[in-house]
């Protein structure tokens, strides 16, 4: 009987300590490997564009140009329809996420490999921003992301691709007739 106990004691002291390993297990953080996930969730820096500088944009989608604005003076115009009054909130809102453009990844292209392969031979849209001190930047944007969303982009150096943010493409795909001042309705 005394032997049976003491198994009995044995038994459940062992249950004990083992179901403490396993709430440590679950509770305490566990620690990463490193560069495992760190590129994924690294932020790349591709451009930073102050702004106020921007005097052009072009939007290009699938071959046509969708809307086209300069800036002359303080005013926002049409190149081509230069009475049309513009919303200058509307059309500086659309610069929020060129001051920085940021990718999640950064791939070197290589010899063997294609621009298709991320469908920038044939991209779905293209953003040009001209600035005041002389400077273009342009941005194709290809296929979306598989997993982790976003676009695949090249930018007007052209010798890496990148994986741009979903942002990106959603801020600049609108309308041309938003881009123009509403007259306010009166109360």
């Amino acid at each position: 009987m005394a032997k049976k106990r003491k198994n009995l004691i044995l038994f459940v002291a062992l249950c004990v300590i083992l179901a403490g390993f396993i709430l440590l297990y679950l509770f305490l953080p566990q620690k990463k490997e490193e560069g495992n996930d760190t590129k994924e969730t690294e932020s790349i820096t591709v451009d930073k564009i102050d702004s106020t500088t921007i005097s052009s944009l072009a939007v290009v989608k699938e071959g046509k140009e969708i809307y086209s604005v300069e800036k002359k003076g303080e005013t926002w115009r049409f190149p081509d329809q230069t009475a049309v009054p513009l919303d200058s909130d509307t059309i500086t809102g659309l610069f929020s996420c060129l001051d920085p453009v940021q990718a999640s990844r950064k791939i070197t292209l290589t010899e063997d490999q294609k621009l298709s392969q991320y469908g920038l031979d044939d991209p779905v849209m293209t953003i040009k921003v001209g600035t005041s001190d002389g400077k273009s930047y342009q941005y194709k944007l290809g296929t979306t992301v598989p997993i982790t969303g976003g676009y695949y982009g090249l930018t007007s150096a052209g010798d890496n691709v990148y994986c741009l943010a979903e942002e990106l493409y959603s801020t600049f795909d609108i309308e041309k007739n938003s881009l123009i001042q509403m007259e306010k309705l009166p109360e």
